[in-house]
């Protein structure tokens, strides 16, 4: 169902930071080790070989990733490009464009997310049908093979990512705030764009995003997670691929939110929730809202309020009076904010598709009131492309060059995260956009996520 986009999908890494020189190696082999090898050959016998082509980089951070494990167990190996000449031993990560590579890549198979390791003369190949699965199984075979110095037979491992957590907390970090627009498609039909002279492209209506969605929700493993444009009707579908891991922020409203936020139970609680629908005529379908929650921390003991925000979505010269709206919309999420804050003095994150940039009045308003924006004041990692594209009944496509921008700084965005009043209490560490081809045909909206330090 899904065969000409996954031929698409290649790789995705967490930390999608570009390529960079990789300096030579220790020279010669390091000292033997009893446990770990493969197919019972000496691991300093191979080269780590890499596709430099891949998407944002993910075979040259899986195989940085690799190399590291297998030096901190005595092995130093040497990284290549898939472009220098074939070695007689290596670890292929990724397609690399090598025999042992071409059948696995040669179609499509199976689900998006499956992985495999195998080995077969003299090529020991992590492969995968998507970025992440590759991730996955570089993973397994640094914490379940290298670092326990267990050997890799010839035996072919195969895995699948759907329900697993790929993407570790930044360094120093210990909460993770997840944010996604998911865009409504409630329809039951497929729309014509999806397929192309070749067949279905992907398949929009509820119950299959709903399942990738849970996928990415799995992988990313937030504490704390919202959404925009969550309809009632995916909630059906979406809901059993989340629990019992995740909750659903309850509130004494009885109005649909279309602006949740969920939560990991081992990960926090909840003190304290309220939804908030904005007033028409801005908000189309009652779909204009906020969720605003008080979570406590368990591991570090410290509250935290969260809010997640869908702010009215015309633009001025289509609508007359838009950008009065939302500066309202923001205006009473700020004074709300502030309302608690008279009682609890706490780091507070907003979040949401807001419809505005960061030039907007709306936004300003943050702004003005003390707020940092995560895109251009994460200590560590920023993003600041837009992490937007085309998705809709007329179809899906990549993000152009001046969406993927990341020189724009967050300007040309309307997906934000605010924090404010952390203080010694919590720091914003990395802020993250997820950019992957897989993603494309689920939201218009790319998924973004922080890590934060609470202390």
């Amino acid at each position: 169902m899904k065969r000409i986009l996954l031929l698409m999908t290649v790789a995705f890494a967490t930390a999608a930071c570009g390529e960079k020189p990789i300096p030579d190696p220790v020279p010669g082999p390091g000292p033997a080790v009893e446990g770990f090898s493969i197919a019972g050959l000496n691991p300093a016998d191979f080269t780590i070989v890499y596709n430099p082509d891949e998407e944002d980089n993910a075979s040259y951070q899986a195989a940085l990733d690799l190399r590291t494990a297998l030096k901190s167990i005595g092995y130093v190996l040497n990284v290549a490009k898939s472009s220098t000449p074939v070695k007689e031993k290596e670890i292929l990560v990724g397609n690399c464009g090598r025999e042992g590579n071409k059948e696995y890549y040669s179609s499509a198979r199976g689900d998006i997310f499956d992985w495999q390791i195998s080995y077969e003369n003299g090529k020991l190949m992590l492969q995968a049908q998507n970025s992440w699965g590759l991730k996955a199984a570089a993973n397994t075979l640094r914490d379940s093979y290298i670092a326990r110095k267990e050997p890799f037979s010839s035996e072919s491992l195969s895995g699948n990512c759907r329900r697993t957590q790929v993407f570790e907390l930044s360094a120093g970090t210990n909460l993770r705030i997840f944010d996604w627009n998911i865009w409504q498609y409630d329809a039951t039909t497929i729309p014509a764009a999806f397929y192309s002279e070749n067949g279905l492209l992907y398949d929009p209506r509820n119950a299959n995003r709903a399942m990738d969605f849970g996928a990415v929700i799995k992988a990313t493993a937030p504490d704390v997670f919202g959404l925009q444009e969550y309809s009632s009707k995916m909630n059906t579908e979406f809901i059993k691929y989340v629990t019992p891991q995740f909750a659903q922020v309850t509130t004494s409203s009885s109005s649909w939110s279309f602006t949740p936020l969920f939560y990991d139970p081992q990960k926090v609680s909840v003190k304290k929730a309220e939804y908030v629908l904005f007033p028409s005529p801005w908000s189309n379908s009652n779909s204009k809202s906020y969720t605003i929650a008080l979570f406590n921390h368990k591991a570090s003991m410290k509250d935290f309020i969260v809010v997640c925000t869908h702010l009215w979505w015309k633009s001025e010269s289509a609508a007359a009076g838009s950008n009065q709206a939302r500066l309202d919309q923001s205006n009473m999420i700020l004074k709300k904010v502030q309302e608690w804050l008279i009682s609890y003095d706490v780091p507070v994150f907003v979040m949401g598709d807001m419809n505005c940039n960061l030039s907007s009045d709306a936004m300003k308003a943050y702004i003005n009131d003390g707020y940092k924006s995560a895109a251009q004041d994460a200590v560590n990692h920023k993003d600041g492309s837009r992490g937007y594209h085309a998705c809709s009944e007329s179809g899906f496509a990549p993000e152009t060059a001046d969406q993927a921008d990341p020189t724009k700084n967050g300007t040309t965005a309307i997906d934000h995260i605010w924090f404010k009043n952390c203080g010694t209490t919590a720091t914003v560490r990395d802020y993250w956009i997820v950019h992957t081809r897989f993603t494309l045909p689920m939201s218009d909206h790319a998924p973004r996520f922080i890590d934060v330090s609470m202390k």
